[in-house]
């Protein structure tokens, strides 16, 4: 069975520690895991520190990603070209895995 793409839209100024500790534990069911981030509305940006400590579980980040027309569509827009799996999942940082 082939391993689905992930593809999550990730607001710069949040982190979700609990959704990383996931994705770091469930990595080895997935393809290529695809984080974008895009503008949040709060003054913090936790990109960098996102962006490293994501590295480490081969997790690939992506933007901040400029919204055009809808913030969730232009972010996946700029995800698809990096997929190379027949399937895709799109994950919201409050799912269970």
């Amino acid at each position: 069975m082939s391993k689905p793409d992930v593809i999550v839209v990730q607001p710069t100024h949040c982190d979700f520690p609990i959704f990383r500790y996931q994705l770091q534990k469930y990595r080895k069911y997935y393809g290529n895991v695809i984080v974008v981030f895009h503008e949040g509305n709060a003054g913090y940006d936790y990109k960098d520190f996102l962006t490293r400590v994501l590295a480490a579980d081969d997790i690939m980040c992506i933007g901040p990603v400029p919204t055009v027309t809808d913030w969730r569509h232009d972010s996946i827009q700029a995800a698809l070209p990096h997929t190379t799996a027949e399937n895709i999942l799109f994950l919201e940082q409050d799912v269970i895995m």
